[in-house]
């Protein structure tokens, strides 16, 4: 009996092993299989690399098959593209709370915070089969982004203290970064931008340090380029030349600009779900070119788009969700990490400097903040399903305090006008406020006619009547998108606006934070100054709040402690939030997400977020179709 027993248990343990080799061994998308019996393709276990980044399905393991139907308005949305499967050495989690591998399964960073080292996952290939290895990343980074030609200044992000950030191949497997300086967004950076290097075997044909450059000059002009660099780029452009390899999901079989601009499964892909079947179980992207968001919106409600997260505007969300039996789909909410869907910016570089004088003065914009009913744009613009709050960070953000959400964004006029009144800006006998210089209070807003944050003309046109009952004479301009870039870069404007964005990681990219660049902020000129190292723009005086902010930002980037580093991140926060640089008005709004009822493993709630690369971090080659 105890003989029978051990058996018994013996074969168990077989059976088990074997059903877990079998659940382990690797599986393929059955259009793919079929290249492999004819000999035009390697087995899928010669496909993957050695130790394959394994993706956990939202809900269940997928079936292969099907053709995701989505839509593009045009060359200039390439960001459609670029979000469904960006990659690289390092990518953000699903809820964007750390960086994790990517095309590098593991890394290391030294106790100072100024070398990092990637240990690449061996056995990647591009989409053409050929190996994918530290070499790529040094093509990349030596021949590419410090490159002279290519650029003539220092990219920003591999820089720190305005010196450059070392690199060095270690071997076929392993590079390094070394910095001059501690940086507390390089790692972000890198994944935010998918930064993994460029295939060389088949750049390297196009560049001087590699071919005569002659010669790549007469191909350069054969094929209309004015220079080898530009031969280059287009070469290199991951949107339109389908001979480029890539490292994505999805790799191009058409070019961008046609009618159906087509991505088709990449038969070397890296990722594979936790049975081991190689993903991503959707076959192809059909994108087809519309006119614009209203075409898009109509074709949704016929039932022809499966799942689109760009060009839907929450101002259309009760016709879709009128029209989902209709159109076969539901309607996800995502919470957009949008401190403000619009956020009011007093320009503090204004050219009048009786104008300047009032936008600096901290009572004026806390009455227009207070002047300001939210409640009524929340019920009107976003159906009550935003949040009336400041322009400052998402709660998901690690710098997130909560008395920070209702800083000054209660509805008081009487406190208001109090305000107003100190600062002795009295009425007239026409109920208008008169400036110091006994002119009429006259302001101009700006903005543009967009409705992918809600739509900002109604928002503008309804805080603009609250402002008129504290007595300011507001007119508003709407004008040309190119123009407007034009005028805020050159600081002429009164008071503008844009979406504060980048709730969950202000500090990758702080031009919400503080004027840190040219446009969308309130300090054109400062952000000018910032951004050159004082070769342009105007200089923010020592001692003042912006110059405090700047030079906060200087230290919580040089800072190596987390501790430490999340303490000046606070601190920073705090001071660009109690400034009101930025007067919020309705935050966290949700993004409507169309998604057909045949695709499954999609997140029914999940962060968007630019700086997350939404929907890369909800996992599309995961998505999977039903029938």
């Amino acid at each position: 009996m105890k003989l029978r027993t051990l058996w018994a248990m013996l074969l168990t343990l077989i059976l088990t092993l074997s059903l877990g080799l079998t659940a382990l061994a690797a599986g393929e998308a059955p259009m793919l299989k079929a290249l492999v019996e004819a000999g035009k393709l390697p087995p899928v276990e010669e496909r993957l690399p050695e130790n394959p980044m394994v993706i956990e399905p939202v809900s269940e393991i997928g079936t292969y098959g099907g053709t995701w139907r989505h839509a593009y308005t045009g060359m200039g949305d390439t960001p459609a593209f670029d979000k469904m499967g960006h990659t690289g050495l390092v990518i953000y989690s699903m809820d964007g709370s750390e960086v994790i591998p990517g095309l590098a399964e593991k890394y290391e960073v030294s106790e100072d915070g100024m070398t990092y080292t990637f240990y690449l996952r061996k056995g990647l290939k591009w989409s053409d089969g050929v190996e994918y290895t530290a070499d790529d990343v040094e093509f990349w980074y030596l021949h590419e982004v410090m490159n002279k030609d290519l650029n003539p200044g220092l990219v920003a992000r591999f820089a720190v203290n305005d010196m450059p950030i070392e690199f060095t191949k270690i071997d076929d497997y392993t590079v390094q970064f070394v910095l001059p300086g501690p940086s507390a967004v390089f790692l972000e950076n890198l994944a935010h931008y998918g930064d993994h290097g460029i295939p060389k075997h088949y750049l390297s044909q196009f560049h001087p340090e590699f071919v005569d450059p002659e010669e790549l000059k007469a191909r350069a002009d054969q094929q209309g380029f004015d220079n080898w660099m530009m031969y280059f780029g287009d070469r290199n452009d991951i949107f339109s030349n389908m001979d480029r390899p890539t490292m994505r999901p999805w790799m191009l079989v058409s070019k961008l600009g046609d009618q159906v601009y087509t991505l088709e499964r990449n038969p070397y892909f890296w990722q594979v779900d936790p049975e081991g079947n190689q993903l991503p179980y959707i076959d192809k992207i059909d994108n087809y070119l519309m006119s614009d968001p209203q075409t898009i919106l109509m074709s949704v409600v016929a039932g022809e788009i499966d799942f689109m997260v760009r060009n839907v505007s929450f101002v259309d969300y009760p016709f879709l969700m009128e029209n989902r039996e209709r159109g076969n789909y539901e309607v996800y909410l995502w919470p957009m990490a949008v401190g403000s869907g619009w956020a009011f910016m007093p320009n503090m570089n204004h050219k009048d400097p009786v104008l300047r004088e009032i936008f600096e003065d901290i009572r004026f914009r806390t009455a227009l903040s207070i002047g300001i009913n939210r409640d009524e744009i929340n019920e009107m613009v976003y159906y009550g399903r935003g949040k009336p709050r400041a322009a400052t960070v998402v709660p998901e953000c690690p710098f997130w305090e909560e008395d920070l959400e209702d800083y000054a964004a209660e509805y008081d006029v009487a406190r208001a006008n109090a305000l107003l009144d100190e600062m002795g800006l009295e009425r007239g006998s026409d109920g208008i406020r008169r400036r110091p210089d006994g002119k009429r209070l006259e302001i101009t807003l700006v903005t543009l006619d967009m409705q992918n944050y809600g739509s900002w003309v109604d928002i503008v046109e309804m805080s603009a009547a609250d402002w008129e009952k504290l007595g300011i004479d507001i007119e508003i301009h709407v004008p040309d998108r190119a123009l407007l870039e034009q005028r805020w870069a050159a600081g002429d404007f009164d008071i503008g606006g844009w979406a504060w964005g980048r709730g969950l990681t202000p500090l990758t990219a702080p031009k919400f934070v503080f004027p840190s660049d040219s446009l969308w902020n309130p300090g054109p000129l400062y952000g000018q100054w910032y951004e050159s190292g004082g070769a342009r723009g105007e200089e923010p005086l020592v001692g003042s709040d912006v110059r405090r902010a700047m030079e906060l930002y200087g230290d919580y980037v040089s800072e190596p402690r987390p501790d430490e580093r999340l303490r000046i991140g606070k601190e920073l926060i705090r001071l660009s939030t109690e400034s009101l640089w930025s007067i919020g008005t309705i935050g966290e709004i949700p993004s409507p997400i169309i998604v057909s009822n045949r695709l499954r493993n999609v997140p029914e709630t999940i962060l968007n977020e630019h700086i997350l690369q939404t929907p890369t971090n909800a996992r599309p080659q995961q998505f999977f179709f039903a029938d």
